[in-house]
């Protein structure tokens, strides 16, 4: 489908683009004196409200582009907030700058795609989101918990309960069958195996995976092993999922119904997800799109289906 950065047009945007407009509004449905704000949502996205204003995604710009700002302090609780984040790595007396001071904000429920080329940070981006690295200096906070200020215990706690991850080698324990792979992180929970079975068929069901739970993973397409990594990552209802380029091992017919599935997800639970990648159709899906170069965020776009 073809995608269009949002023209500033209240008109239009109020009519829809297949969502539903939020804006500096009260409760009442009035408008604030400092209501040019408004974005397109999803229909399925519920918007989080502080006691006063609807929080508010993208900002009308005189240049003629909604893109994500950092808001006032109106959204109650980001999926992530970056404050300053710098990331270096050294080699003995060389030090190679990863992260150049990111700051950023993702709403709950966003489809957000970061892209740049080969060391731009991305990787290095997501890893820190995710508690797999940490952050040379600047604060991380996923669900309002700053993630430098925990221990590794509760990183991993963290990792466990409330984040999902899709990486581009599948990551597949090979002597399990699909049904054990998808299940693994309940089990890491303490599910009772009934249970883990039933959410596993129920997900699997979703995502065109229904008869194939006893196979193990080298009796899979590459697409049928990166659906179930994505099982993996939703079957335990986390917050936010991160993809490490999901579709880079996949050809362009299969790299499309993934990301059918993983936008089906994103619509039908809320989940927030995050992907770093280089591939044009992720890119074009994405409900917001963030470019990289050298460690720093070049532009950060709201994208919208254009209008039919």
């Amino acid at each position: 489908m073809r995608r269009s950065r949002i023209p500033i047009d209240n008109n239009q945007a109020e009519r829809g683009l297949r969502g539903v407009v939020v804006g500096r509004k009260n409760h009442d449905g009035s408008r604030s004196r400092r209501g040019t704000e408004v974005a397109v949502l999803p229909r399925s996205r519920t918007t989080s409200c502080t006691d006063r204003f609807c929080a508010t995604a993208y900002t009308a710009r005189s240049d003629g582009i909604r893109r994500y700002h950092d808001l006032e302090d109106d959204m109650t609780e980001w999926a992530v907030e970056l404050k300053d984040v710098k990331k270096v790595y050294r080699t003995g007396p060389i030090e190679v700058p990863a992260l150049r001071g990111i700051s950023l904000r993702v709403a709950p429920g966003e489809f957000l795609a970061i892209a740049g080329p080969s060391g731009s940070g991305k990787t290095t981006l997501l890893n820190i989101i995710g508690g797999l690295d940490r952050a040379e200096s600047g604060e991380v906070l996923v669900e309002g918990k700053n993630l430098q200020l925990l221990s590794s215990g509760d990183l991993a706690r963290l990792r466990l309960q409330r984040l999902g991850f899709v990486f581009q080698a599948y990551n597949l324990l090979p002597v399990l069958t699909a049904l054990e792979n998808a299940e693994f992180t309940l089990l890491l929970q303490g599910v009772h195996v009934e249970q883990r079975k039933e959410r596993v068929q129920k997900l699997f069901s979703e995502i065109g995976l229904a008869g194939l739970e006893h196979r193990r993973p080298g009796e899979l397409s590459g697409g049928q092993q990166q659906r179930v990594a994505v099982a993996r990552a939703m079957v335990t209802g986390p917050a936010l999922i991160l993809a490490d380029e999901p579709t880079a091992n996949l050809d362009s017919v299969t790299a499309t119904a993934l990301l059918e599935v993983m936008e089906q997800l994103n619509r039908a639970h809320g989940t927030t997800f995050v992907y770093a990648t280089h591939d044009p159709q992720v890119m074009e899906r994405a409900r917001r799109l963030i470019s990289l170069r050298d460690g720093q965020i070049v532009s950060d776009v709201a994208l919208a289906d254009a209008a039919p």
